[in-house]
């Protein structure tokens, strides 16, 4: 194991005073992306298996499913000191001598963990953990154990039980002068990690400082429900060069397909085939540079009575501009509210229209959602997505009504928007836009893996 910061080793220290004096504290702990937190724990977790070798601790570690453990930490410090044979390491859990430490998701918690000893209890990933878990097991579990209990963390949206923690945790610091809370924000860590800074500069650089990402992991600051999707000033920042209505010869043209609305009736009849449109969709056309950049050349709002004559509109202009690349959304997810069979007309029609030319169909769930809405703050906020300057179309007036009255949530770990005035596709169709780019930059779809500088290099 490397040797620990001096952050590190002051958290430490509370952390072992705690355990081994049978004090049964809380502590929050917030340290910047990349500052060592797995590290930290997995220290604490190898000293107290070693000094209770004999007597026996259990030590329970819980995270979130997906969030990574110490466990091949742990292993690979008792590869190195313990003799063989006196410790073992299974899939849940690593024994040395008569302690054990075991790895427990938020979703395995259940009422037979209540009925053991315990010394420590660790959380990673803490502000992901939600108010019913956190009331329902973890607070008891500290409360009937005794136990000392340690929350790794960050702020999110300032509204998870690991925030409310926190701030239990300063109202007590201010009564007994005991320290609960440690906050090691990025500029402390940089002065200890000479690698830091640059991760920090590459992350900054591909997500933009105002991301809430970003302000969330590395600048410890909480992202407000409801905060704006973009600044205002911003908004202007983002229009360049003049809307383009054919093709203008480009040879790396993209595009997104969204299908906003669909007729609620099972047929549609013939008096209606001359009623107002009933369906409609917007398709969004950009240029895509050699470094992956985009910039939004054309909207084209279309309206039609049916999905199968909604998807032969669609499939015109896409066969007009020739996209080498189309991202649609598939409508039978809840996300769009539209009814799965004609949500899957329209997917029919609009592929076999379409005959030889592919088309990426993705579907809209939370977390699909959050990855695109991730990677479109990204690339908006580093000016890589621009759109073209307002005409006073229907369309950018569309367009730009959703950017500025966009709000976001981050809860849960997970991005979230909504239009309160009403939405028409137009942001969504900039989701989508980003998403051609996968195949050249990074697949949008896979969840980014939190890096951690190593420690002491």
């Amino acid at each position: 194991m490397h040797q620990l910061t001096t952050y590190q080793s002051e958290i430490a220290r509370a952390v072992l005073d705690s355990v081994l004096n049978e004090r049964g504290l809380t502590f929050t702990v917030e340290i910047a992306r990349g500052g060592g937190v797995r590290e930290l724990s997995a220290q604490i977790e190898h000293l107290l298996l070693t000094l209770h070798l004999n007597d026996g601790a259990n030590l329970l570690r819980i995270a979130p499913p997906g969030s990574a453990d110490t466990r091949e930490r742990v292993v690979e410090a008792l590869q190195e000191g313990a003799p063989e044979g006196l410790w073992a390491a299974e899939r849940k859990s690593v024994r040395l001598g008569r302690s054990t430490l075991r790895f427990l998701t938020t979703d395995e918690l259940g009422p037979a963990i209540l009925h053991h000893g315990l010394g420590l209890i660790e959380v990673a990933d803490a502000q992901m953990v939600s108010e019913q878990v956190f009331e329902s097991w973890i607070r008891p579990l500290g409360d009937i154990a005794g136990a000392t209990t340690v929350l790794y963390g960050q702020p999110l949206n300032g509204e998870t039980p690991f925030e409310l923690t926190k701030q239990r945790n300063r109202e007590a610091e201010v009564r007994d002068g005991i320290t609960r809370h440690f906050r090691v924000a990025s500029d402390e860590v940089a002065l200890a990690l000479p690698e830091f800074a640059r991760e920090m500069a590459e992350e900054r650089a591909r997500l933009g400082s105002e991301h809430p990402e970003f302000q969330s992991a590395y600048l410890l600051r909480p992202t407000i429900g409801g905060a704006p999707l973009l600044a205002t000033d911003h908004l202007n920042t983002i229009e360049s060069g003049c809307r383009t209505h054919e093709p203008n010869g480009s040879s790396d043209i993209v595009a997104s397909v969204i299908a906003t609305r669909l007729p609620d009736a099972e047929r549609v009849s013939v008096a209606q085939l001359f009623a107002s449109p009933t369906a409609t969709a917007v398709v969004t056309i950009a240029t895509r540079t050699p470094d992956s950049d985009l910039h939004v050349i054309e909207h084209r709002w279309v309206e039609a009575v049916t999905p199968e004559m909604l998807a032969k509109r669609v499939a015109k202009i896409l066969a007009e501009w020739q996209p080498v690349r189309t991202v649609a959304e598939d409508g039978t997810s809840q996300r769009t509210g539209l009814h799965d069979r004609h949500a899957n007309a329209f997917r029919d029609a609009l592929t076999q229209a379409m005959g030889f030319t592919p088309i990426a169909w993705v579907r809209s769930d939370t977390a699909s959602d959050s990855r695109r809405l991730t990677d479109l703050l990204a690339a908006l906020h580093t000016g890589r997505l621009t759109t073209y300057r307002f005409d006073g179309s229907p369309e950018h007036r569309a367009l730009r009504h959703e950017l500025a009255t966009a709000e976001i949530e981050y809860t849960d770990g997970l991005l979230t928007t909504s239009v309160p005035a009403g939405e028409e596709g137009f942001l969504r169709g900039l989701m989508l836009i980003v998403r051609t780019t996968a195949a050249v930059q990074r697949p949008t779809e896979i969840a980014m893996v939190t890096k951690e500088t190593a420690l002491a290099s």
